[in-house]
């Protein structure tokens, strides 16, 4: 069926079909978080990020593709959690900026939203890095803008593929990645948000599986060398702060810059977001208690969360070296030579 366009009620149906797909990813791309900090909760953070969004989306009876974009957003700002959600974050308020007023698009008009995401996400931030959530998403726009595709159907589907492409591509660009076997776990769910919206555009459920598993094995944290001290900062720290004369965003990460790193800020109409790893925690929610009301704040030890995944991923691979024994009974008739070569014990049956 050729698609035309998109207009507020698919894109609301594709983003929530987004959100469910990379929702059920959350353990793999915990599995495969090494980068910036190897602490295991990626997956758990985008989960958060995604469920205020589709939570949002399934009340909304907004019938502009411009408006559902801005609650996309808007939605997205308030349950931000960690790196790849306020990354994702800034992304989703660039693409809603870009489509404000409109009540539907057609595919060129799609793609030029998601470069917007793209330009608005590299604005904010203060040191980009190549092979990361950004990378994929400023590929993945640049494929769909380049594309002479009207028909939204397969415009999406060439999306996907180049998104794939470009997912598998940042081993390359990212050492740390590279070390560890693994692709970049935010990237990986953005791309998982994104097969989630493909699915729906073919008409093919996300439900979860009856018993499906999405962890493919255990965390790779101790299969790969690290340094002694992993970050250089020990808090990951994120606060939100409501208010009616904010600063703008630029103001704000000039006077946290000296804090720390990994500082994302977002600011929108009355909310302000900011994410930072910080030794003084404490120091950043006195600087954002003097800005409005300081709704929500948390401060999470990375070493303590690296430290339980490392013990994790050694136990599993302790239990994967051990002396494994294969033991059966002579009913199983197996070839003596299969029997000799993998020392395989066989007990005698009795029969009565």
């Amino acid at each position: 069926m050729k698609i035309g366009y998109i207009d507020g009620p698919r894109l609301r149906r594709a983003l929530i079909a987004g959100c469910q797909w990379a929702q059920q990813q959350r353990e793999e791309l915990n599995r495969i978080n090494v980068f910036p900090v190897p602490d295991g909760d990626t997956g758990t953070n985008l989960y958060l990020t995604v469920q205020a969004i589709a939570d949002h989306l399934e009340q909304s009876t907004e019938r502009s593709v411009g408006g559902v974009a801005h609650e996309a957003a808007q939605a997205a700002v308030l349950g931000a959690r960690g790196n790849c959600g306020m990354m994702l974050s800034h992304f989703l308020l660039g693409f809603a900026r870009s489509l404000e007023g409109q009540r539907r698009i057609n595919a060129s008009n799609f793609g030029g939203a998601l470069e917007a995401g793209v330009q608005h996400l590299s604005e904010a931030l203060e040191e980009p890095v190549e092979g990361t959530i950004l990378t994929v998403m400023r590929d993945t726009a640049r494929a769909v803008s380049g594309a002479e595709i009207e028909d939204i159907a397969p415009l999406a589907e060439h999306m996907l593929d180049r998104a794939h492409d470009s997912l598998e591509r940042t081993p390359e660009l990212l050492p740390v990645l590279s070390a560890a076997g693994v692709v970049d776990a935010g990237a990986k769910g953005f791309v998982s948000l994104l097969e989630g919206a493909v699915m729906f555009l073919r008409g093919d459920s996300v439900a979860a599986e009856v018993g499906g598993g999405f962890m493919a094995g255990p965390p790779v944290v101790a299969s790969i060398e690290y340094p002694d001290h992993v970050e250089q900062y020990r808090f990951c720290t994120e606060a939100l702060v409501r208010g009616n004369n904010l600063p703008d965003q630029a103001e704000v990460r000039g006077d946290l810059r000296a804090q720390g790193d990994s500082l994302i800020v977002i600011r929108s109409d009355d909310v302000l977001k900011v994410h930072v790893h910080t030794d003084e925690p404490e120091e950043v929610f006195s600087y954002l208690k003097g800005l409005g009301d300081l709704v929500t704040h948390k401060a999470e030890d990375m070493k303590a969360q690296y430290d339980a995944v490392e013990r994790a991923s050694a136990s599993h691979l302790a239990l994967a070296r051990r002396p494994v024994g294969v033991l059966t009974d002579s009913a199983a008739d197996l070839p003596e030579e299969i029997v000799r070569a993998h020392g395989i014990q066989v007990v005698p049956m009795m029969l009565v």
